[in-house]
């Protein structure tokens, strides 16, 4: 529970970071992932090891698509692992899959609408996706 919550408190940090300035910093991310381990060291440490290969595989998933596109940056690839590292496997999953068909639907609403868009930050579309995760798949 305290890093799901500890988890929205930090996409809702780097949303507004991500909005205001376009980019996310490495200090907020550094921050809560060091919030998540502390709560995890405190109230089960048996979940530190697969938290953290969950995070790395996500950090590793945006980074190599970062990496491949021009469409992610590699702030987008550290708040990845950061959801990775709070919420587990699943709900991350269902969290940044959700954050990115919200994203495209977003991105093809304002190119209908005569918009021309050159960079959408996508850490309120994490938030937005986290949130309904939560809600879809809280027994989880």
């Amino acid at each position: 529970m305290w890093c799901g919550l500890l988890c929205l408190l930090y996409l809702l940090v780097v949303s507004v970071c991500d909005i205001a300035f376009g980019r996310i910093p490495n200090s907020v991310s550094c921050f809560f992932a060091l919030a998540v381990l502390a709560v995890y060291a405190v109230c089960s440490p048996s979940k530190i090891v697969p938290a953290f290969l969950c995070g790395l595989f996500f950090f590793s998933v945006f980074f190599v698509v970062a990496l491949l596109t021009k469409g992610l940056g590699f702030g987008d690839a550290k708040m990845s692992a950061v959801v990775g590292f709070s919420s587990g496997f699943f709900k991350s999953s269902f969290a940044l899959l959700l954050a990115s068909f919200i994203g495209v639907l977003f991105f093809s609403a304002a190119s209908c609408a005569g918009r021309r868009i050159r960079k959408i930050p996508f850490a309120p579309f994490a938030a937005v996706g986290y949130v309904l995760s939560e809600i879809f798949c809280w027994r989880f």
